[in-house]
């Protein structure tokens, strides 16, 4: 159960990254010379994601970057609590996403 729940905490940051990329992409913006941080400043420059939830995400970044490089690795506890205490992050990206694509649709920006 350990690793699956770390594995699930990481695939949000991935799925975060992966939709970031698509985006500034799209946009033209070249993400391979960006640190992660940079690219997220630019969505929200551009609104494709909402301060209050890169706020909300900024801090699993740590607990994301200490599991996939073996720092100090949080236990399942820590992540399972962290998780609970800010399950609104996750909604959040789906409501950004979600405005994100109503835009498109009514403004047709690509």
């Amino acid at each position: 159960m350990d690793l699956s729940f770390r594995s699930l905490f990481n695939s949000f940051q991935s799925l975060v990254e992966d939709y970031i990329s698509i985006v500034l992409k799209t946009v033209s913006v070249d993400v391979s010379k960006l640190y992660f941080r940079q690219s997220l400043d630019i969505c929200t420059d551009n609104n494709f994601l909402s301060k209050e939830f890169i706020e909300k995400f900024k801090p699993s970044i740590k607990l994301r970057n200490d599991i996939a490089h073996g720092y100090d690795i949080p236990t399942t506890d820590a992540l399972i609590d962290f998780y609970k205490e800010n399950i609104e992050v996750y909604n959040k990206f789906i409501i950004d996403i979600n405005e994100f694509k109503n835009n498109l649709d009514q403004q047709e920006l690509f």
